[in-house]
């Protein structure tokens, strides 16, 4: 048995998988903000845990490597890469000799700053569908990239300065390695340079940046969306503003005034869904963080599959 109620709960333990909600003990995917919560004890990949107590300030954390398998309440357990970040997790429980895995936010194709994406056989699927609809095709990655560089060359032509929004943890840095790698000299806003860092430590390389100032001339700056209507970028003028995010392909997601979009996600698009999904061949299927018609797709194509709602049980 299992129950979601703000989380994941294995039933018969006091292990819970990303609940936002204080518990014992916790496995936490990834440190996005919307997977965090305030645990006693957490069980995370090595810079997961530099992540939460960066934004926790906090934590006793139970580290594991990927693959390596621990016991828990007599359940046993492993992590292994989701692709979404660096440090994000997937997990396998096998209770009672069901193997259960749990995939927080994932993605299938990978970039210079995440671990790739690794998949197991499953009994039972707890899976995100941020974008479970077919409208949402990712185009090719260095298609989006080049474009990029483009319309930033566009505007230093033109004596703008170019404003990337990213998020703080994930693309930020996802883009800052991009384009420091391709020569551009880069301003990074204070949390993205100190996770930054972080991504340092373990190992990535980045080239050509510096904390942002207010000497901005032939950079290219990178913010975090929540210092979007800010005097902080206010004050940048004359500047050009680009936002990356999967929901560029459709705008009425869009939360924030920018001069482009451009649709890079650090999550799986539809098709990288499905393939996941007949790839593990689940027996059952629950989807969570996301979309609830994604379940409905799955029905369809012979899939046993269930939307995992606000608050419920459901037998294993």
């Amino acid at each position: 048995m299992i129950e979601y109620k703000n989380g994941i709960h294995i039933i018969g333990t006091n292990l819970w998988l990303d609940s936002r909600d204080s518990q014992e003990l916790c496995f936490v995917s990834h440190a996005h903000v919307d997977h965090l919560g305030s645990h006693s004890n957490i069980i995370v990949s090595r810079p997961t845990a530099r992540f939460y107590e960066h934004r926790m300030r906090t934590t006793h954390a139970n580290i594991l490597e990927y693959n390596q398998q621990t016991s828990v309440n007599e359940i046993k357990i492993e992590i292994f890469p989701a692709g979404h970040i660096l440090g994000s997790s997937q997990i396998l429980v096998v209770k009672d000799n069901t193997r259960i895995v749990y995939t927080g936010d994932f993605k299938l194709k990978r970039n210079e700053t995440t671990e790739k994406n690794e998949i197991k056989e499953a009994d039972i699927l707890i899976m995100e569908a941020t974008y479970g609809d077919p409208k949402y095709l990712f185009p090719d990655r260095q298609v989006v990239i080049n474009q990029i560089c483009t319309e930033i060359d566009k505007a230093l032509d033109q004596d703008l300065i170019p404003i990337i929004i990213a998020y703080s943890l994930g693309k930020g840095q996802e883009i800052a390695k991009v384009l420091g790698d391709r020569g551009y000299s880069l301003s990074l806003h204070n949390t993205i340079y100190d996770l930054l860092k972080v991504y340092e430590d373990f190992g990535i390389q980045f080239k050509n940046y510096e904390k942002f100032s207010h000497n901005n001339k032939r950079k290219v700056i990178i913010m975090p969306p929540y210092v979007m209507n800010s005097n902080v970028i206010k004050n940048i003028k004359p500047r050009k503003t680009f936002l990356l995010s999967g929901w560029a392909l459709d705008t009425s997601k869009i939360k924030y005034q920018v001069d482009i979009s451009f649709p890079m996600s650090d999550h799986a698009d539809f098709n990288e869904l499905i393939e996941y999904v007949r790839c593990v061949n689940p027996k059952e299927i629950y989807v969570t963080h996301g979309n609830p018609k994604f379940a409905n797709y799955l029905s369809e194509i012979g899939y046993k599959a269930s939307y995992l709602g606000n608050s419920c049980k459901v037998g294993i």
